[in-house]
């Protein structure tokens, strides 16, 4: 499975790549990357580092790092606001995805600080301590959809591994605390609504499977891993193996009662850092429900590409 992921990284990281912005001279172009589906720039293209950089360590090419430092310049000259906060799109007033931004950003410095120059590593961690400040007391984010009070935990544990800061980790706590009561009985995660805590006439609450699996739960994971909380842990393991129950044969998911299945195919958003790495991350064993889970995700994923 190991070759068919950086296979499939790969193919991605050069599409990505040959799609990216150069040499127009333009600030608002240069080094975003330029959607052929949609023929806009979207806001989180810079996601895109973290692959880029590990494509860098791997095959020694400083193509990669200058891919990288494209679009780090391009988001804080573009969507980054004087708060440290960046926005969702050049249109969009939505802030709450810097908590990705965050994350990503911190695991660059923490992984691949060593293939940048100081000038970049002074500029990066400087931007990810202003991102992450900007975090620390954001109380729309507990009334918003659930996956950015896990986001933003993720987001806070990570830069406190990186930057050293302890009120990191106690914001972060505060952030996970939030989400544990929307855990069901049935081990589903609610809250993927605004408000969360809504509950309809008939006494149904928001939730929606494919940001759980594909974003909610592989991020408590991580935090989990992180901070060593073993509850968020446990948490992770119940609600992904209950969700399994909406894993399709050919490894998409039944998210046709989401409450956000508008923006959801059925093989996944590629908003996401997808189920796969949590998934294996979850296996004991090459043959149980979740090893043949994430390869069912990742034949579907390499077959769509």
């Amino acid at each position: 499975m190991g070759n068919k992921v950086e296979q499939l990284l790969s193919a991605w990281c050069e599409t990505l790549l040959w799609l990216q912005v150069s040499g127009t001279g333009h600030d608002r172009l240069d080094g975003a990357i330029l959607c052929p589906a949609c023929g806009r720039v979207h806001g989180r293209c810079g996601d895109a580092m973290y692959p880029f950089l590990h494509m860098a360590k791997e095959t020694g090419d400083a193509k990669w790092i200058d891919a990288a430092k494209g679009l780090f310049f391009w988001m804080d000259r573009v969507v980054g606001l004087p708060n440290g906060r960046l926005l969702n799109d050049i249109d969009s007033s939505w802030e709450g995805i810097t908590v990705f931004f965050v994350e990503q950003l911190a695991l660059c410095l923490k992984n691949y600080e060593t293939l940048l120059d100081d000038v970049t590593v002074a500029q990066w961690r400087g931007r990810l301590r202003s991102a992450t400040d900007s975090l620390v007391d954001y109380e729309e984010l507990n009334v918003d959809n659930i996956n950015y009070s896990i986001g933003c935990a993720l987001a806070l544990v990570t830069s406190a591994g990186v930057i050293g800061d302890e009120r990191y980790e106690t914001a972060a706590r505060s952030y996970i605390e939030a989400v544990y009561p929307y855990f069901l009985e049935d081990g589903l995660l609610a809250g993927e609504g605004e408000p969360r805590s809504a509950i309809t006439a008939y006494g149904c609450r928001p939730v929606d499977i494919g940001y759980n699996v594909e974003e909610s739960l592989p991020m408590l994971l991580r935090y989990g891993l992180l901070a060593h909380d073993g509850r968020a842990i446990d948490l992770a393991r119940r609600s992904m193996r209950a969700h399994l129950d909406f894993l399709l044969p050919d490894g998409g998911w039944d998210n046709s009662f989401g409450t956000r299945k508008f923006k959801w195919t059925y093989w996944g958003s590629r908003t996401t850092d997808g189920a796969i790495s949590a998934l294996l991350e979850l296996s004991e064993r090459p043959d149980d429900e979740f090893a043949l889970a994430a390869k069912l995700q990742l034949d579907l994923l390499a077959s769509c590409t």
